[in-house]
């Protein structure tokens, strides 16, 4: 008796992406440290901020956000259960200009580590990606090109890039960071964008 494939339904998507508010920057922060403290395995970043003096006005986390909301495009993510709704990543991008060399940046994308798995990573960088694309019609080349740091050993969150279509540097390309003393990596996407195809 030969097997048969059964499809199984899929459960609905009960999280969505709306943009970023002034209201977002201290849940943008807890989402911040909490994901990026468990991005290096075996190391804690978590020491780097104080939250009561750096969430503080004028403090450089909340300093950081407020950067954000001013400079870059974001999004979050949210999802409704019963009687609360709970921010469980969220993803922000710098648009391409002369001061980027022609390229946009994936400035942001942090995913709460008790929800990951859920493909809100990739809703997030799919979204980076659209405006990037939308942004390439508008230049002379029509091409998108996009770049994002990741921590050097963070390999899930290389996995997640490689998969979204960034292309990992050579070996040795590695780059210190300045805050946590932290080896990182920029990975790159490029994509030629069809003006024609997205006018039909």
């Amino acid at each position: 008796m030969s097997a048969v494939a059964v499809s199984l339904p899929q459960a609905p998507r009960t999280w969505a992406l709306r943009p970023v508010t002034d209201s977002d920057v201290e849940t943008m922060a807890r989402l911040f440290c909490k994901s990026r403290n468990k991005s290096v395995p075996g190391r804690d970043l978590g020491d780097y901020y104080d939250w009561d003096r750096d969430m503080a006005p004028g403090g450089k986390l909340r300093a950081r956000f407020e950067k954000l909301l001013k400079e870059d495009r974001g999004r979050i993510v949210m999802e409704q259960r019963e009687h609360e709704e709970l921010s469980l990543g969220f993803a922000a991008m710098r648009p391409a200009s002369a001061e980027t060399g022609g390229k946009a940046e994936l400035t942001y994308l942090f995913v709460d580590p008790e929800q990951q798995g859920r493909g809100l990573g990739s809703a997030l960088i799919k979204w980076v990606l659209d405006e990037a694309r939308a942004d390439a019609r508008a230049v002379p080349d029509k091409t998108a090109r996009c770049t994002v740091a990741c921590f050097a050993r963070n390999p899930a969150g290389i996995r997640a890039y490689t998969r979204g279509g960034f292309v990992q540097p050579p070996p040795g390309s590695e780059l210190m960071h300045p805050e946590v003393n932290e080896p990182y990596v920029i990975l790159e996407w490029v994509e030629k964008v069809d003006v024609c195809q997205e006018a039909s």
